[in-house]
């Protein structure tokens, strides 16, 4: 099958730019937040669609919850309609397999911020919670597979991309493509790194401690409360590889 011309490609690119910007100022605007995600997947899958051979809402079950690799459980929580968005490209000459994978969803605002959801375009740069983490990303492949298709250029081998939910809350968006036996030669997790390549990440350990005793500060050693701690007590941990702020 024929190359990619670089020139053709980054004219195709230019070309979609505007669409993109308003793509992602349209995403900002969803706050998809933890337990407020049934809509984001929904909203893109026709405006994504077009772009590949299928496209799939792979609703989340409240059964990934006794996975033993789940992360951050929450009493009384359920999915309902909330799902994952997948995006699969039949490779044109059996070619090796490529996986994408960003997320859909994004941290909750920050504490007497009253404008995250609503996305201003200054200077060349879109501002908005998620624009830099993932929602940029997740416009970012959008433009690519927008230029593809625009070229009328398939790859050779197959590609998958799956656009998940619950990153910020321990990957268990993710947990459910690897559950439902995603197959690829590589995967492409797209997350903001300034365009760095890495090979690997440190990744996150979720973890529950119970204590029992008197509570005390680290900043006044020694010295300790009347009230006894309630036995049961509970402390999540987690350790977060974000390569920018939000």
């Amino acid at each position: 099958m024929a190359q990619l011309d670089a020139k053709a490609a980054e004219t195709a690119v230019k070309n979609n730019l505007e669409a993109a910007v308003d793509l992602l100022c349209d995403l900002i605007r969803i706050p998809s937040v933890r337990g407020q995600q049934q809509e984001i997947g929904r909203w893109l899958k026709p405006r994504a669609e077009s772009l590949a051979d299928s496209a799939e809402l792979v609703v989340v079950p409240d059964s990934i919850m006794d996975d033993p690799d789940y992360s951050f459980r929450l009493d009384g929580f359920s999915y309902g309609e909330t799902a994952n968005l997948r995006l699969k490209i039949a490779g044109a000459a059996g070619g090796k397999s490529l996986a994408f994978n960003t997320h859909l969803d994004v941290v909750p605002e920050t504490r007497g911020q009253t404008d995250a959801f609503s996305p201003v375009v200054r200077d060349g740069r879109v501002y908005g919670r998620g624009s830099n983490d993932a929602k940029g990303q997740v416009v970012t492949v959008w433009l690519v597979l927008k230029a593809l298709r625009d070229l009328r250029w398939r790859p050779a081998g197959d590609v998958t991309v799956d656009f998940v939910v619950e990153e910020e809350s321990g990957g268990n968006g993710s947990l459910l493509v690897v559950r439902n036996g995603l197959q690829a030669d590589a995967c492409i997790v797209v997350e903001p790194t300034e365009l760095q390549v890495a090979h690997l990440v440190r990744g996150a350990v979720w973890f529950e401690v119970r204590t029992t005793g008197v509570a005390g500060h680290s900043g006044s050693p020694g010295s300790t409360t009347k009230e006894p701690m309630a036995r049961g007590f509970v402390c999540w941990t987690a350790h977060s590889t974000g390569a920018a702020s939000r």
